[in-house]
């Protein structure tokens, strides 16, 4: 039996907000990629201490999704440093979510639906 890799809860929100059309991730599909990532990629997603606090200046969270406050291509400053937020989302997944859900380096305008 091939052994369990860990990968942490931040690097698969980041990566499902990378690849949506939206600015939005519902629980249940977190629910549904963390148990498809168990059973069919032995995958174990981890939330270690601190780690979703990554996330805490970006998002909202509603009655059943996760919001990304900000445009993909708003800048943001984090420690002192701007960087914009498809870099910032991009740079907290790590490779084996690059390569799962295909996520390019390069920042491409995407379109967003708008968040009332």
């Amino acid at each position: 039996m091939q052994e369990y890799k860990n990968i942490t809860m931040s690097s698969l929100i980041a990566g499902l907000f990378l690849v949506s059309d939206c600015r939005e991730v519902k629980f249940l599909t977190i629910i549904n990629m963390i148990n498809e990532l168990s059973s069919l990629e032995n995958i174990d997603v981890e939330e270690p201490d601190g780690d979703f606090d990554k996330f805490s200046f970006l998002v909202l969270f509603d009655d059943n999704k996760i919001i990304l406050s900000k445009k993909y291509d708003d800048i943001v400053t984090i420690d002192g440093n701007e960087i914009i937020v498809y870099d910032y989302l991009y740079s907290l997944t790590d490779n084996w979510i690059r390569n799962y859900f295909n996520i390019n380096n390069t920042y491409i305008k995407k379109k967003t639906k708008v968040i009332a």
